[in-house]
């Protein structure tokens, strides 16, 4: 109890002093005038606070980020473990440093380390340029969310990102919650369903039955059970393209069933199983278009056995492919 007193104690003083130095307002999200928009996905980066391991994450975290220049950042779970405050902490400083806008939705492993669900997604909510939100108090878990991105010529919506709390399984509300918002935005947007992206953690059980995966399938899917119907409704919804998860280290692919795409993010963190190598996902998206590019950019070789983190020598875009006509095109490791 005194240990859970000390946490909450730190965590204030850390809001704080956050609070002092965050930006007036959240960011807003927009194409560019290109009419482009780039997302980098980090996932199961088990963060901690003090340790030179997570330490040697950040400083990937910062390379991607340099390499790639994103309009915006999404954590897909498990995103911290020991000394909780301390990395959310060092997250911020990342992002106070680059200005880049940034969200996360939260894993199976986040509540396990002196703070809960509900008082992580405080934190990161309160932390410089992030877009994380609890949600409806009243919907199952923390993290339930829709995210805007205007047209890069007015403040017109041009796409949305669900972000949905999936640490365990998505329940019937959210599913709900999801249909409610999609009617809303297609509704806004003259009744045509706006191209849309949704973030969560433990993959559902669609995952497995994609026609062609692109990318490493090293590990039989975790998928959640029972099955949420999710996939059911977003199909009958007709706004969500790709479906992005975490969770199972040691798959980063992408593949397509009944023309939604489903993917995995690159495992980034060091303190977690994974054999596939650390790095991120990125995707751009094209305005007024149901198309996106994707590929996975893989920055260090990893054993966590033998506690080997090397760059890798190849960091080039790997598992390029482009989606147009609800399907995907394989374009080898594309252009770096």
């Amino acid at each position: 109890m005194k240990m859970k007193s000390c946490i909450l104690l730190v965590m204030m003083a850390v809001m704080a002093g956050i609070a002092a130095a965050q930006p007036a307002g959240k960011p807003v999200l927009k194409f560019n005038k290109n009419g482009k928009f780039r997302i980098v996905q980090f996932t199961d980066t088990h963060l901690r606070g003090n340790c030179a391991q997570s330490d040697s994450v950040l400083v990937l975290i910062r390379r991607v980020l340099e390499m790639e220049k994103p309009d915006f950042v999404i954590f897909t779970g498990d995103v911290i473990q020991r000394q909780p405050v301390q990395a959310w902490q060092n997250i911020a400083d990342v992002f106070a440093e680059t200005g880049i806008p940034w969200a996360a939705v939260l894993g199976n492993h986040d509540n396990e380390y002196g703070i809960s669900y509900a008082e992580n997604i405080e934190l990161a909510s309160k932390l410089p340029y992030s877009l994380t939100e609890n949600g409806p108090t009243d919907l199952s878990g923390n993290g339930n969310y829709v995210i805007r991105v205007q047209a890069s010529g007015s403040d017109k919506t041009a796409t949305a990102f669900y972000c949905l709390d999936a640490h365990g399984t998505i329940r019937t509300d959210q599913v709900e919650w999801y249909r409610h918002e999609s009617k809303k935005l297609t509704a806004e947007n003259g009744g045509k369903p706006l191209p849309a992206l949704a973030f969560f953690h433990i993959p559902i059980p669609e995952f497995s039955m994609v026609e062609r995966k692109y990318g490493f399938s090293d590990e039989k899917e975790s998928a959640m059970i029972p099955n949420p119907g999710l996939f059911a409704a977003m199909h009958e919804a007709d706004d969500v393209m790709l479906m992005l998860a975490g969770h199972d280290h040691n798959n980063n692919y992408i593949g397509c069933f009944q023309e939604i795409c489903m993917a995995y993010g690159n495992i980034t963190g060091w303190m977690s199983y994974g054999m596939i190598g650390r790095g991120a996902r990125v995707i751009d998206l094209f305005e007024g278009e149901r198309q996106f590019e994707t590929w996975i950019r893989r920055l260090y070789d990893f054993e966590q056995d033998k506690e080997i983190w090397v760059r890798t020598a190849d960091t080039g875009r790997k598992f390029f492919v482009f989606y147009e006509n609800r399907r995907l095109i394989y374009r080898a490791n594309g252009v770096n």
